[in-house]
């Protein structure tokens, strides 16, 4: 099974309908050759040299043309699928984030900034704070635009911001570490050096204050937990 059939094959049959009507809202004649090929390298014993006779030049470009488009149909897909089904918010905030470019561009800066200043709120409330540096370096950008606020202000909260995404990067390391160290709890069922590590994130200064990872970290846990009583 090459990779594009794989990437077909991991649709469940309700996305699998999905993705024929997203392709047949295209219009052409050449989306229902798409159609067709997806078809078959979803429900058939697969062999391209059945369709197209291979040795042939123009009918092997004719195949990987219609290859490549049906995979970038399909990327394109499963990439707005997993935006409609974000509920982390940062596809939103990135969102947010383009519009505003375009609304500065085209000088309309007093809504760009009540856009941003939203934002600003919800990736906090969120403490999404990659995204949050990202609004600040817009807003650098635009600090000379009417409607911004002083330039030092800005500065400081992306100083602010900046920190807290690199707390996030080593939290993200840390998280992984444990799911790692879970993943070896499954196998042995020896939780000691689990929980000492478990123990010791817990006890960093800026983990705890972190609501969310002290969540996943409790999530891990108890991961761990049941893994001991299988």
């Amino acid at each position: 099974m090459d990779d594009l059939q794989e990437l077909i094959r991991s649709l469940d049959e309700n996305e699998s309908n999905e993705f024929k009507n997203f392709i047949a809202r295209q219009s052409g004649k050449e989306n229902r050759k798409d159609i067709s090929l997806f078809k078959k390298m979803r429900y058939e014993d697969f062999n391209p040299e059945k369709l197209f006779n291979l040795k042939q030049k123009n009918e092997k470009e004719q195949y990987h043309a219609l290859r490549k488009r049906l995979h970038y149909s399909l990327t394109e897909f499963i990439a707005l699928k997993y935006k409609q089904t974000d509920l982390s918010g940062t596809g939103s905030l990135l969102n947010t984030i383009n519009v505003c470019r375009y609304l500065f561009e085209n000088n309309i800066s007093r809504l760009a900034w009540k856009y941003l200043f939203r934002a600003e709120e919800k990736a906090k409330n969120e403490e999404n704070y990659v995204v949050l540096n990202a609004l600040y370096l817009l807003m650098l950008d635009y600090a000379h635009t009417p409607f911004a606020l002083p330039l030092d202000e800005i500065i400081a909260r992306k100083n602010t911001a900046k920190k807290l995404a690199d707390e996030d990067e080593y939290i993200a390391q840390y998280l992984a570490q444990a799911r790692y160290k879970l993943a070896q709890v499954k196998i042995t069922a020896d939780t000691k050096e689990f929980t000492k590590y478990i123990e010791d994130i817990r006890s960093m200064p800026f983990i705890s204050k972190r609501p969310a990872v002290i969540y996943t970290l409790t999530e891990i846990v108890r991961s761990a937990y049941l893994a001991q009583r299988m």
